[in-house]
């Protein structure tokens, strides 16, 4: 575990990658952050960095980020295809008090910083729903029946946030670590249904549950839209990479508009190819 890093900011939000040449998050962070500060240019943002490339990817990142915490690597990650268990980490690596975690593949053209009020009266916050591109909430019933039939409840880790230096959220994390460093050992304890690799949405839910913090997941509070809907096995190559098969448009009031709807909340792409489409081009040259 990190050396705790002490807490400089009242609040920000917190992005994590565990270096994979496969995937350039970078690129997504820059596209997700300069989103961000059009709408919000005061919030301070932090990146949590599991770094093997020594300084490339900080001096990318330099640039359009407030603090880079690099921190090694709690469990080693080499040749996952999902480098997601140091995760955990940003807790203790976080220099902020109140934080917003976001994926990096999300585009922020919205004021956010009123969610930052949601940690007021709440230790952490999860959520389990998000809309589809009407602005609908996306019933990922398939998904969600999953979950319950491991004994679990369905819940996002795309979007999260947390208050630091709280007895309940460090609970949380420690448990979140434990069950991250030996993911197999809690899978065949707790869910007893054999996985080939880990799942960070399994992951969080299990140490909602056994630190009896349920009542942590929220399906109302924070919204956000999904444009690659998620099914059990899915294998429709259209739901993957959805941006080939629609009208996708950048208005000039800095908003995406989605065949005949403008996406009015976060959207979540989860998508690596969809960084380098002409789309996201045209985004980059009208947000700087």
């Amino acid at each position: 575990m990190i050396n705790k890093v002490e807490i400089i900011e009242q609040e920000g939000i917190l992005f994590f990658i565990d270096v994979n040449t496969a995937v350039n998050y970078e690129r997504m962070l820059e596209l997700a952050i300069k989103s961000i500060k059009y709408y919000n240019n005061d919030i301070k943002i932090a990146l949590v960095l599991v770094n093997d490339q020594g300084d490339k990817v900080k001096n990318y990142c330099n640039n359009f980020v407030d603090y880079i915490i690099d921190i090694p690597a709690f469990v080693d990650t080499f040749g996952r295809k999902k480098k997601i268990s140091n995760i955990n980490q940003i807790y203790w690596a976080s220099p902020f008090k109140k934080n917003i975690y976001i994926d990096c593949d999300f585009i922020i053209l919205n004021k956010i910083d009123h969610w930052f009020e949601l940690l007021d009266k709440r230790p952490f916050l999860f959520t389990s729903s998000c809309k589809d591109f009407r602005g609908q909430i996306f019933e990922s019933n398939n998904y969600k029946q999953f979950f319950y039939k491991l004994g679990l409840d369905f819940v996002y880790s795309n979007i999260f946030m947390f208050n630091k230096d709280n007895d309940e959220t460090l609970e949380f994390f420690n448990i979140l670590t434990q069950i991250q460093a030996n993911y197999q050992f809690f899978y065949d304890k707790f869910i007893e249904l054999p996985f080939e690799e880990e799942d960070l949405n399994i992951d969080i839910s299990l140490a909602l549950k056994l630190t009896d913090n349920i009542d942590k997941i929220t399906n109302n509070l924070i919204n956000w839209i999904d444009l690659n809907p998620k099914k059990v096995n899915y294998t429709d190559k259209k739901n993957y990479d959805f941006y080939k098969y629609v009208n996708l448009w950048f208005t000039p009031n800095k908003k995406i508009k989605y065949e005949n709807y403008i996406l009015l909340d976060p959207v979540h792409y989860a998508n690596k190819k969809f960084i380098n489409s002409e789309f996201i081009e045209d985004v980059y040259k009208n947000l700087v």
